[in-house]
């Protein structure tokens, strides 16, 4: 029989004492793990106003939610020079900018398009309900402002063109687990929508839509404390 040495948590494998027939690289006793991996159902993408700080109070009141979203596709990129030297085959790694960028596909629904649910967040702390029914960037007195017509209108926005495309927007991403604990909270500050395509297929059962966008960075956002073994 193996010694079980006292600091090795049961269940759990470690460099000195991995035995991948009987334990998990993680700690995994009395199924602490199940339920804990990230899934789609589990995560919530909202918009909202472009930085973290333009929210009107809570940042939960302040979002719309994207609903019907198949995927989403976050990615970063950091722009890195290696330099070499004479009279050596080691190097250096200068870091420089980072481009980040999102890509969303939904199906189209009877109810706001993709770019009416991004564009439906850009506010400039004015209430979303304000100017319901009136045209873009006015408010039902008729003055030009930063607000738009309620999110929840069922609106097809196509031209990319327009005004309104110009401003940027911002995204949060929540994350929690199968057992609803809180795993991470982000917000996409500065993003603005750089392409958007729909595809008609004869075979298809619904028609794709597909919207690109660039952002500036990512900030956290903090989240409650939870009880792990809850």
């Amino acid at each position: 029989m193996p010694v079980v040495r006292s600091d090795v948590p049961l269940g759990a494998s470690t460099v000195s004492d991995w035995e991948f027939r009987k334990f998990h690289l993680e700690l995994d006793r009395g199924g602490r793990n199940t339920g804990t991996f990230m899934t789609g159902e589990a995560t919530l993408i909202a918009a909202g106003p472009p930085r973290l700080a333009d929210a009107i109070g809570s940042l939960e009141s302040t979002v719309i939610p994207i609903a019907v979203t198949e995927n989403v596709s976050v990615n970063q990129n950091k722009m890195l020079q290696q330099v070499f030297e004479i009279g050596s085959r080691r190097s250096y790694f200068v870091s420089g900018h980072v481009t980040g960028s999102i890509g969303f596909s939904r199906p189209m629904f009877n109810g706001p398009s993709l770019l009416r649910v991004l564009t439906g967040a850009q506010k400039d702390k004015v209430n979303l309900d304000q100017g319901a029914g009136v045209a873009p960037g006015q408010t039902s007195s008729g003055t030009r402002e930063q607000s738009l017509p309620n999110a929840n209108e069922p609106e097809f926005y196509i031209n990319l063109h327009a005004e309104i495309f110009d401003r940027p927007l911002g995204l949060m991403f929540m994350m929690i687990d199968q057992r609803n604990r809180e795993y991470a909270k982000m917000y996409v500050e500065d993003a603005m929508i750089q392409a958007h395509a729909f595809n008609i297929a004869s075979q298809a059962m619904t028609i794709a839509e597909n919207v690109s966008l660039m952002f500036d960075r990512i900030v956290p956002v903090a989240i409650a404390a939870s009880n792990p073994d809850q």
